[in-house]
Protein backbone atom coordinates (compact mmCIF):
# COMPACT_ATOMS: atom_id res chain seq x y z
CA UNK A 1 0.00 0.00 0.00
CA UNK A 2 1.17 3.49 -0.88
CA UNK A 3 1.47 6.24 1.67
CA UNK A 4 0.81 8.78 -1.10
CA UNK A 5 -1.96 11.56 -1.39
CA UNK A 6 -5.72 9.93 -1.38
CA UNK A 7 -6.54 13.08 -3.97
CA UNK A 8 -3.65 12.42 -6.52
CA UNK A 9 -3.63 13.13 -10.17
CA UNK A 10 -5.73 10.40 -11.59
CA UNK A 11 -8.80 11.52 -9.07
CA UNK A 12 -8.17 15.52 -10.07
CA UNK A 13 -7.32 14.93 -13.75
CA UNK A 14 -10.73 12.46 -14.43
CA UNK A 15 -12.25 15.55 -13.07
CA UNK A 16 -10.73 18.04 -15.21
CA UNK A 17 -11.08 16.36 -18.74
CA UNK A 18 -14.54 15.66 -17.73
CA UNK A 19 -15.34 19.50 -16.92
CA UNK A 20 -14.11 20.52 -20.41
CA UNK A 21 -15.92 17.56 -22.41
CA UNK A 22 -18.53 15.34 -20.63
CA UNK A 23 -16.59 12.00 -22.67
CA UNK A 24 -13.38 10.25 -21.93
CA UNK A 25 -11.98 7.22 -23.16
CA UNK A 26 -8.47 5.93 -22.79
CA UNK A 27 -6.47 2.24 -23.36
CA UNK A 28 -4.09 1.87 -20.85
CA UNK A 29 -1.65 -1.28 -20.09
CA UNK A 30 0.43 0.99 -17.90
CA UNK A 31 1.17 0.52 -14.11
CA UNK A 32 -1.78 2.11 -11.51
CA UNK A 33 -1.45 5.96 -11.12
CA UNK A 34 -4.17 5.68 -8.40
CA UNK A 35 -3.31 2.88 -6.05
CA UNK A 36 -5.39 4.12 -3.47
CA UNK A 37 -9.28 4.52 -2.41
CA UNK A 38 -10.75 7.52 -4.94
CA UNK A 39 -13.56 8.92 -6.02
CA UNK A 40 -14.07 11.70 -9.17
CA UNK A 41 -17.15 12.60 -11.19
CA UNK A 42 -18.85 11.02 -13.82
CA UNK A 43 -19.82 6.97 -14.43
CA UNK A 44 -16.55 5.02 -14.75
CA UNK A 45 -16.78 1.63 -17.40
CA UNK A 46 -13.96 -0.73 -16.33
CA UNK A 47 -13.35 -3.26 -19.40
CA UNK A 48 -10.71 -5.62 -18.42
CA UNK A 49 -8.49 -7.02 -21.54
CA UNK A 50 -6.05 -9.17 -19.96
CA UNK A 51 -4.38 -9.12 -16.40
CA UNK A 52 -6.66 -10.30 -12.82
CA UNK A 53 -7.08 -8.92 -9.54
CA UNK A 54 -10.03 -7.66 -7.60
CA UNK A 55 -12.07 -4.12 -7.37
CA UNK A 56 -13.18 -3.08 -4.61
CA UNK A 57 -16.15 -0.50 -5.03
CA UNK A 58 -18.01 0.61 -1.98
CA UNK A 59 -19.16 -2.44 0.04
CA UNK A 60 -18.78 -4.68 -2.88
CA UNK A 61 -15.63 -6.90 -3.91
CA UNK A 62 -15.13 -8.01 -7.84
CA UNK A 63 -13.28 -10.61 -9.81
CA UNK A 64 -11.10 -8.23 -12.26
CA UNK A 65 -10.58 -11.35 -14.84
CA UNK A 66 -10.50 -10.68 -18.96
CA UNK A 67 -13.71 -9.91 -19.89
CA UNK A 68 -15.09 -8.36 -17.47
CA UNK A 69 -17.07 -4.54 -17.34
CA UNK A 70 -17.43 -2.90 -14.07
CA UNK A 71 -19.51 0.00 -13.62
CA UNK A 72 -18.76 2.59 -11.27
CA UNK A 73 -21.10 5.68 -9.88
CA UNK A 74 -20.31 8.77 -9.94
CA UNK A 75 -18.47 9.35 -6.47
CA UNK A 76 -18.70 6.44 -5.16
CA UNK A 77 -15.29 5.11 -3.70
CA UNK A 78 -13.54 2.23 -5.58
CA UNK A 79 -10.06 0.69 -5.75
CA UNK A 80 -8.28 -1.33 -8.35
CA UNK A 81 -5.87 -3.89 -7.07
CA UNK A 82 -4.53 -6.13 -9.87
CA UNK A 83 -2.24 -9.08 -9.71
CA UNK A 84 1.30 -8.01 -9.26
CA UNK A 85 2.56 -10.69 -12.02
CA UNK A 86 0.11 -10.50 -14.42
CA UNK A 87 0.05 -7.11 -16.68
CA UNK A 88 -3.53 -5.26 -16.24
CA UNK A 89 -4.86 -4.11 -20.19
CA UNK A 90 -8.16 -1.82 -19.57
CA UNK A 91 -10.04 0.15 -21.46
CA UNK A 92 -11.35 3.28 -18.95
CA UNK A 93 -14.33 5.11 -19.89
CA UNK A 94 -15.63 8.22 -18.52
CA UNK A 95 -18.91 9.78 -18.81
CA UNK A 96 -20.55 12.90 -17.43
CA UNK A 97 -23.82 12.06 -15.25
CA UNK A 98 -25.52 15.09 -16.44
CA UNK A 99 -24.66 14.03 -20.41
CA UNK A 100 -25.56 10.66 -19.67
CA UNK A 101 -28.89 11.81 -18.36
CA UNK A 102 -29.68 13.53 -20.73
CA UNK A 103 -29.09 10.93 -23.76
CA UNK A 104 -31.41 8.65 -21.75
CA UNK A 105 -34.07 10.96 -21.69
CA UNK A 106 -33.97 12.02 -25.20
CA UNK A 107 -34.82 8.48 -25.69
CA UNK A 108 -36.28 6.15 -23.20
CA UNK A 109 -36.26 3.25 -25.21
CA UNK A 110 -32.35 2.71 -24.89
CA UNK A 111 -32.79 3.56 -20.61
CA UNK A 112 -35.50 0.71 -20.90
CA UNK A 113 -33.06 -2.20 -22.98
CA UNK A 114 -30.24 -1.68 -20.59
CA UNK A 115 -32.65 -1.06 -17.55
CA UNK A 116 -30.23 1.95 -16.51
CA UNK A 117 -32.22 2.75 -13.58
CA UNK A 118 -30.26 0.14 -11.77
CA UNK A 119 -26.71 1.79 -12.97
CA UNK A 120 -28.16 4.95 -11.29
CA UNK A 121 -29.32 3.33 -8.17
CA UNK A 122 -26.16 0.92 -7.60
CA UNK A 123 -22.88 1.76 -6.83
CA UNK A 124 -21.17 -0.13 -9.05
CA UNK A 125 -22.21 -3.33 -11.10
CA UNK A 126 -20.29 -6.32 -13.35
CA UNK A 127 -20.52 -8.36 -15.52
CA UNK A 128 -18.49 -11.20 -17.33
CA UNK A 129 -19.49 -10.10 -20.77
CA UNK A 130 -19.97 -13.38 -23.46
CA UNK A 131 -17.29 -13.74 -26.08
CA UNK A 132 -19.22 -11.97 -28.65
CA UNK A 133 -20.35 -8.69 -26.28
CA UNK A 134 -16.60 -8.79 -25.28
CA UNK A 135 -15.39 -8.19 -29.01
CA UNK A 136 -18.36 -6.01 -29.86
CA UNK A 137 -17.85 -3.51 -26.69
CA UNK A 138 -14.33 -3.94 -27.04
CA UNK A 139 -14.32 -2.42 -30.57
CA UNK A 140 -17.38 0.22 -29.58
CA UNK A 141 -14.75 1.74 -26.70
CA UNK A 142 -11.85 1.53 -29.21
CA UNK A 143 -14.02 3.59 -31.18
CA UNK A 144 -14.69 6.45 -28.95
CA UNK A 145 -10.97 6.33 -28.18
CA UNK A 146 -10.26 6.92 -32.04
CA UNK A 147 -13.21 9.40 -31.76
CA UNK A 148 -12.13 11.28 -29.28
CA UNK A 149 -8.85 11.97 -29.95
CA UNK A 150 -8.45 12.80 -33.56
CA UNK A 151 -11.69 15.34 -33.45
CA UNK A 152 -12.74 14.96 -36.93
CA UNK A 153 -15.81 16.89 -37.89
CA UNK A 154 -18.77 15.94 -36.26
CA UNK A 155 -16.98 13.75 -33.82
CA UNK A 156 -19.73 14.76 -31.00
CA UNK A 157 -22.16 13.08 -32.83
CA UNK A 158 -19.95 10.15 -33.39
CA UNK A 159 -19.03 9.98 -30.00
CA UNK A 160 -22.97 9.96 -28.75
CA UNK A 161 -23.72 7.09 -31.67
CA UNK A 162 -21.06 5.06 -30.14
CA UNK A 163 -22.32 5.47 -26.31
CA UNK A 164 -26.17 4.95 -27.46
CA UNK A 165 -24.34 1.36 -28.83
CA UNK A 166 -22.81 0.69 -25.99
CA UNK A 167 -25.85 0.95 -23.78
CA UNK A 168 -27.64 -1.60 -26.09
CA UNK A 169 -24.94 -4.13 -26.06
CA UNK A 170 -25.09 -3.56 -22.08
CA UNK A 171 -28.41 -4.73 -22.03
CA UNK A 172 -27.89 -7.29 -24.42
CA UNK A 173 -25.59 -8.87 -22.16
CA UNK A 174 -27.39 -8.03 -18.72
CA UNK A 175 -29.86 -10.73 -20.44
CA UNK A 176 -27.30 -13.23 -21.50
CA UNK A 177 -23.92 -12.73 -18.79
CA UNK A 178 -26.11 -13.29 -15.65
CA UNK A 179 -25.05 -12.01 -11.85
CA UNK A 180 -22.61 -9.59 -11.45
CA UNK A 181 -19.47 -11.33 -11.14
CA UNK A 182 -18.49 -11.24 -7.32
CA UNK A 183 -15.98 -13.11 -5.57
CA UNK A 184 -17.97 -16.01 -4.08
CA UNK A 185 -16.15 -17.11 -0.58
CA UNK A 186 -16.85 -16.91 2.60
CA UNK A 187 -14.51 -14.53 3.53
CA UNK A 188 -14.94 -11.80 0.49
CA UNK A 189 -18.93 -11.99 1.91
CA UNK A 190 -17.43 -11.25 5.95
CA UNK A 191 -15.07 -8.06 4.38
CA UNK A 192 -18.32 -6.83 2.30
CA UNK A 193 -20.50 -6.97 4.80
CA UNK A 194 -17.84 -5.09 6.99
CA UNK A 195 -17.67 -2.45 4.28
CA UNK A 196 -21.29 -2.05 4.40
CA UNK A 197 -21.04 -1.81 7.91
CA UNK A 198 -18.00 1.01 7.83
CA UNK A 199 -19.77 3.49 5.28
CA UNK A 200 -23.01 3.15 7.05
CA UNK A 201 -21.82 3.98 10.49
CA UNK A 202 -18.45 6.07 9.62
CA UNK A 203 -19.76 9.28 11.42
CA UNK A 204 -19.87 7.58 14.20
CA UNK A 205 -17.06 6.44 16.82
CA UNK A 206 -16.22 2.85 15.05
CA UNK A 207 -14.97 0.27 17.94
CA UNK A 208 -12.98 -2.91 16.25
CA UNK A 209 -14.16 -4.73 19.08
CA UNK A 210 -17.92 -3.78 18.02
CA UNK A 211 -17.26 -5.09 14.61
CA UNK A 212 -15.38 -8.46 16.06
CA UNK A 213 -18.40 -9.16 18.16
CA UNK A 214 -20.55 -8.57 15.55
CA UNK A 215 -19.22 -10.77 12.87
CA UNK A 216 -18.00 -13.17 14.89
CA UNK A 217 -14.50 -12.91 14.08
CA UNK A 218 -11.69 -13.10 16.29
CA UNK A 219 -9.60 -9.29 16.10
CA UNK A 220 -6.52 -10.63 14.95
CA UNK A 221 -8.34 -12.68 12.03
CA UNK A 222 -10.55 -9.66 11.20
CA UNK A 223 -7.22 -7.52 10.42
CA UNK A 224 -5.61 -10.08 8.74
CA UNK A 225 -8.93 -11.09 6.37
CA UNK A 226 -9.69 -6.98 5.85
CA UNK A 227 -5.72 -6.54 4.67
CA UNK A 228 -5.98 -9.22 2.95
CA UNK A 229 -8.92 -7.97 0.64
CA UNK A 230 -8.58 -4.34 0.50
CA UNK A 231 -5.00 -3.98 1.08
CA UNK A 232 -6.16 -1.40 4.32
CA UNK A 233 -6.16 -1.82 7.61
CA UNK A 234 -9.54 -1.03 9.23
CA UNK A 235 -8.28 2.09 10.35
CA UNK A 236 -6.36 3.17 7.22
CA UNK A 237 -9.91 2.45 5.45
CA UNK A 238 -11.65 4.38 7.68
CA UNK A 239 -9.84 7.65 7.87
CA UNK A 240 -9.40 7.01 3.75
CA UNK A 241 -13.70 7.48 4.03
CA UNK A 242 -13.78 10.02 6.15
CA UNK A 243 -11.41 12.18 4.37
CA UNK A 244 -12.92 11.63 0.36
CA UNK A 245 -16.52 12.00 1.91
CA UNK A 246 -15.19 15.54 3.23
CA UNK A 247 -13.27 15.93 0.31
CA UNK A 248 -16.42 15.89 -1.83
CA UNK A 249 -18.69 18.41 0.47
CA UNK A 250 -15.46 20.96 -0.13
CA UNK A 251 -16.15 20.49 -3.65
CA UNK A 252 -19.75 20.54 -3.52
CA UNK A 253 -21.33 22.64 -0.30
CA UNK A 254 -20.55 25.88 1.38
CA UNK A 255 -20.84 24.14 4.57
CA UNK A 256 -17.77 25.48 7.53
CA UNK A 257 -14.92 23.06 7.46
CA UNK A 258 -16.09 21.99 11.18
CA UNK A 259 -19.07 21.43 10.54
CA UNK A 260 -17.72 19.02 7.57
CA UNK A 261 -15.44 17.69 10.30
CA UNK A 262 -17.79 16.32 12.73
CA UNK A 263 -20.36 15.05 9.44
CA UNK A 264 -17.78 12.51 8.57
CA UNK A 265 -17.10 11.76 12.41
CA UNK A 266 -14.61 13.52 13.31
CA UNK A 267 -14.84 15.86 16.24
CA UNK A 268 -11.12 17.47 16.61
CA UNK A 269 -10.46 19.73 13.81
CA UNK A 270 -7.40 20.08 14.51
CA UNK A 271 -6.60 16.56 14.03
CA UNK A 272 -8.86 16.61 11.20
CA UNK A 273 -6.78 19.53 9.52
CA UNK A 274 -4.11 17.81 9.94
CA UNK A 275 -5.04 14.37 8.81
CA UNK A 276 -6.50 16.32 5.71
CA UNK A 277 -3.56 17.68 4.94
CA UNK A 278 -1.32 14.68 5.71
CA UNK A 279 -3.46 12.96 3.05
CA UNK A 280 -3.69 15.15 0.06
CA UNK A 281 -1.02 17.71 0.51
CA UNK A 282 -3.06 20.70 1.40
CA UNK A 283 -5.74 22.08 4.56
CA UNK A 284 -9.05 21.89 3.72
CA UNK A 285 -9.47 25.03 3.00
CA UNK A 286 -6.57 25.39 0.47
CA UNK A 287 -7.99 22.16 -1.34
CA UNK A 288 -11.40 24.02 -1.82
CA UNK A 289 -9.80 26.74 -3.38
CA UNK A 290 -8.06 24.55 -5.39
CA UNK A 291 -11.28 22.31 -6.54
CA UNK A 292 -13.29 25.51 -6.89
CA UNK A 293 -11.03 27.41 -8.98
CA UNK A 294 -10.32 24.78 -11.62
CA UNK A 295 -14.11 23.70 -11.63
CA UNK A 296 -15.83 26.99 -13.41
CA UNK A 297 -19.50 26.71 -14.14
CA UNK A 298 -20.26 24.78 -17.49
CA UNK A 299 -23.69 24.51 -19.53
CA UNK A 300 -25.30 21.27 -18.48
CA UNK A 301 -26.43 20.59 -22.37
CA UNK A 302 -24.61 19.48 -25.06
CA UNK A 303 -26.88 19.59 -28.19
CA UNK A 304 -24.57 18.91 -30.71
CA UNK A 305 -24.58 20.96 -33.82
Amino acid sequence: MTTGSLFDRTDRVTNTLLHHYPVHCVYKDCELRQPDLHLHRGFEFYLCLSGKGTILAEDKVYALLPGSITVISPQSLHLIKPDPNTPLQRIILSVDEPYLLQMLQEDPELEKCANFSRFLTAKSLQWLLTPHGFLTIRDILHHVEKELSERKPYYTVAAKNLLQRLILELGRERHAAGQDNLLPNKTVKIVEEILKFLSSRYQEDINVSEISRRFKVSRSSLYKLFKQITGYSMNQYLISYRMNKAKEQLEQTDLPIIEIAVSVGCHDLSHFCRTFKKLCGATPGEFRLMSRSESEPRPRSFKTK
